[in-house]
C-alpha cells in the first residue's frame, strides 16, 4: 500500500504536469503483489520548469505522510483500548500442564499476560508458597488443581494470544501502515542519489546541494561503522 500509494501519487501529478508516464506495473513476490512503479519519461521532466519538477518529486512523499497522519489518530485510540490476551502453555516441563493449556487463574491473581503470571509467581516465592491452586481451561472445560511449584514457578514455556483475533490483526495493519508510510516518505526525502530528496535538493541549491549529499552519506558510513567492525 505505501509503495503503491507513493508510485501512483508521482504518476497522478506527472500526467497534470504533461509529463510522459512510458510505464507502470506492479512488483510480484511469488503471486502476492507487494508494490508498484512508475517509469517517467526523464528527457521531458528536464525540459519542464523546476517548480513543477519538484511537485512532481515531492508528490509520492506528500501523499506517504498524509497516509501516516490519516493512520496515527486511530492507531493512537486503538492502544487505548486494552487487549485481553491468554496465557497459553507452550511447552510443558512436567506432568502438571499440557500443551495448549490456558492460565485463567493462579492463586488469586487473574492472569491475563505473561507479566500478569510472572508477577504472581514473584508474590507466592517471596511468602515461600509452593501449593498454589490455578484455573485452567483446555479444549473442553475449565477445572481447578492444586499444583506444586518450584521457586514459585510453574514448570512451563509460555506464549500469550489475543483473546480477540481479528482486532490484534486490525491493530496490526494500523500500526504496520502508519511506520511504513512514514519511513518511506522519510527515507525518500534523503539527499542520497537515488531518492527523490537527492533530486529535490539539486533542484533547490544547485552545485550547493553536493555539500549536504557527502555529509548525509559520510553519517551513514559513521552510523554503519560499528556493525561493520564488530
Amino acid at each position: 500500500l505505501a509503495f503503491s500509494l507513493h508510485e501512483f501519487a508521482h504518476g497522478v501529478i506527472s500526467i497534470s504536469k504533461k509529463v510522459r508516464v512510458k510505464s507502470t506495473g506492479l512488483l510480484i513476490a511469488g503471486v502476492l503483489p507487494v508494490g508498484a512503479f512508475v517509469e517517467n519519461d526523464e528527457k521531458k521532466m528536464e525540459k519542464i520548469k523546476k517548480e513543477w519538477q519538484n511537485q512532481i518529486l515531492v508528490a509520492g512523499i506528500t501523499a506517504n505522510f498524509l497516509l501516516s497522519l490519516l493512520f496515527l489518530p486511530i492507531l493512537l485510540c486503538m492502544l487505548n483500548i486494552p487487549i485481553e490476551k491468554y496465557v497459553i502453555v507452550a511447552e510443558p516441563y512436567n506432568s502438571t500442564l499440557t500443551k495448549g493449556d490456558i492460565i485463567l487463574k493462579f492463586g488469586n491473581f487473574s492472569i491475563n499476560s505473561i507479566s500478569d503470571l510472572k508477577n504472581a509467581e514473584d508474590y507466592y516465592s517471596s511468602k515461600n508458597i509452593s501449593n498454589i491452586e490455578i484455573v485452567v481451561k483446555n479444549a473442553t472445560t475449565i477445572f481447578t488443581k492444586t499444583i506444586v511449584t518450584k521457586f514459585g514457578a510453574i514448570g512451563a514455556y509460555f506464549i500469550q494470544e489475543p483473546k480477540d483475533k481479528l482486532f490484534s490483526f486490525i491493530l496490526s495493519f494500523v500500526e504496520l501502515s502508519f511506520i511504513l508510510n512514514f519511513m518511506l516518505g522519510a527515507t525518500n526525502l534523503l539527499p542520497i542519489p537515488g531518492f527523490d530528496g537527492h533530486k529535490l535538493l539539486k533542484n533547490v541549491l544547485g552545485k550547493y546541494s553536493k555539500i549536504l549529499e557527502y555529509f548525509t552519506i559520510l553519517l551513514f558510513i559513521v552510523n554503519l561503522l560499528p556493525f561493520i567492525l564488530l
